[in-house]
């Protein structure tokens, strides 16, 4: 069994649970499109506790970036994120976000953090969320309906909803910064064989002057 601790709360997941599926590539949200040049992929993990869901989120990687729960921080991510995986692909699968639990909590709605630390300035609550239902809904779920909207729900993923599993986020370096390790490998590679090729006449000019 895999136990794993999240804000003081402790979930037991069973590890032939959290056996991922056979799936399609990441997908990017190019820059040429307004994205961030960021890939995304849906993990199916049925019934998959958030805490776990974390963990191994953080394990996967592409393209040598490790990856993270998906943090949605505008309209123009969560639109690309619910037209590029199809209408009602990513309900009942977690986000990167979680609450700050309040004694007592009087809004529903207030101290909720993405795993990334990025600022909280946009969300897509489905109608009448968060609710903190049973006062234990702290965690981000894609919810259901074609705009895939958003969910208050407990850490726990059986015995307390349909969890399908998790998006997980890669924040693959930008081509501008690839582009630029390019030119400067490109050019120290140029320098020494530029140098090679100047001791390689010096040794030429010295063999004959003997």
């Amino acid at each position: 069994m895999n136990h794993v601790a999240f804000n003081g709360v402790t979930a037991t997941t069973l590890p032939f649970l959290v056996a991922a599926c056979v799936q399609a590539a990441p997908i990017q949200w190019p820059l040429d499109m307004g994205g961030n040049g960021h890939y995304y992929e849906v993990v199916p993990s049925a019934e998959i506790d958030w805490g776990v869901a974390k963990a191994l989120a953080e394990e996967r990687s592409y393209r040598g970036t490790t990856g993270h729960l998906v943090t949605i921080t505008s309209a123009t991510e969560q639109d690309f994120l619910a037209s590029s995986f199809g209408p009602g692909q990513l309900a009942f699968h977690w986000l990167g976000g979680f609450q700050t639990p309040d004694t007592p909590e009087t809004d529903f709605a207030a101290d909720w953090h993405w795993v990334t630390e990025e600022t909280w300035s946009y969300s897509n609550w489905a109608p009448g969320e968060p609710n903190n239902l049973a006062g234990i809904e702290h965690f981000l779920e894609f919810r259901h309906g074609e705009g895939d909207l958003w969910n208050d729900h407990a850490m726990y993923g059986s015995g307390y909803g349909d969890i399908a599993g998790y998006v997980v986020e890669y924040p693959v370096p930008e081509p501008a910064t690839l582009s630029s390790l390019a030119v400067a490998l490109a050019f120290t590679s140029g320098w020494v064989r530029s140098a090679g090729r100047r001791r390689s006449r010096k040794r030429t000019w010295c063999a004959n002057s003997l």
